[in-house]
């Protein structure tokens, strides 16, 4: 949660009624910026198997059908808002409990 508050996705207040909570100016910033923010952007230009030396140029046995993935990923997720997200949850048309 520092991670995000640090980064302005998420605000924070302390104090025994504190927590976190979210600006409405943060609910244009996209999810990207989420995965970014806690997980840096691996997710969207790493290799499969995790090799630092796969490469357009020097592929792993993986890349090519990863990258079709990753890329479809990076797309979704640089394209849907946190107050889109947001929506739909709120709507009842997601659901992140388990």
């Amino acid at each position: 949660m520092q991670d995000l508050s640090r980064k302005g996705i998420i605000s924070s207040a302390k104090g025994p009624n504190g927590g976190f909570y979210i600006e409405n100016n943060a609910l244009s910033k996209l999810i990207s910026d989420i995965v970014e923010a806690v997980d840096g952007n691996g997710l969207f230009y790493g290799c499969a198997l995790g090799l630092k030396q796969c490469s357009e140029i020097n592929p792993c046995p993986l890349h090519d059908q990863f990258k079709a993935i990753r890329d479809q990923i990076k797309d979704l997720l640089y394209t849907t808002t946190i107050g889109a997200f947001n929506q739909e949850l709120l709507a009842g048309m997601l659901s992140l409990k388990k």
